[in-house]
């Protein structure tokens, strides 16, 4: 899963190079970010 979430970081960091709304791009990758971290969180807690 944590794998899984960093290539999905990479691939919103390509796609904001690609979008000349900046402002807009960025929310969708600070949102996508966030529930990446989200998703470790859980993750390394049903770790323990």
């Amino acid at each position: 899963m944590v794998n899984e979430c960093k290539n999905n970081k990479v691939k919103t960091l390509k796609k904001l190079s690609d979008v000349s709304d900046f402002n807009q791009t960025w929310l969708i990758n600070e949102n996508k970010i966030i529930s990446c971290k989200l998703q470790i969180t859980s993750f390394v807690a049903s770790r323990r």
